[in-house]
């Protein structure tokens, strides 16, 4: 809600003519530049603990920053595909009395 809230003001603020707008709301208006994230993690591990402590990597780590794993999602639906959905009632032991499809 805050979000929103926010950028509605930022989008109404960009609307107005700059000389209506109070120099001290200006910023609102300047488009926010964030540059590219990076990250290191580093730790140290204990040669007398291992295998248990020794760092491995994950098997498809590689292929999933490279964007070659196919997920779920990724593969088409076969034609006549059904799909499924759970239903709450209100009543208890109701029995189904019609599928709409």
């Amino acid at each position: 809600n805050s979000l929103s809230t926010s950028l509605f003001y930022k989008f109404f603020l960009c609307l107005l003519p700059s000389q209506m707008v109070a120099a001290n709301l200006a910023t609102a208006m300047t488009p926010y530049i964030r540059p590219i994230s990076d990250g290191v993690q580093s730790f140290q591990s204990d040669p007398t603990e291992f295998p248990v402590s020794a760092p491995i990597p994950k098997l498809k780590a590689r292929l999933q920053a490279s964007g070659e794993v196919i997920y779920a999602g990724d593969i088409p639906e076969p034609p006549n595909t059904l799909h499924g959905a759970f239903v709450r009632s209100t009543n208890a032991l109701a029995s189904l009395g019609q599928i709409d499809m």
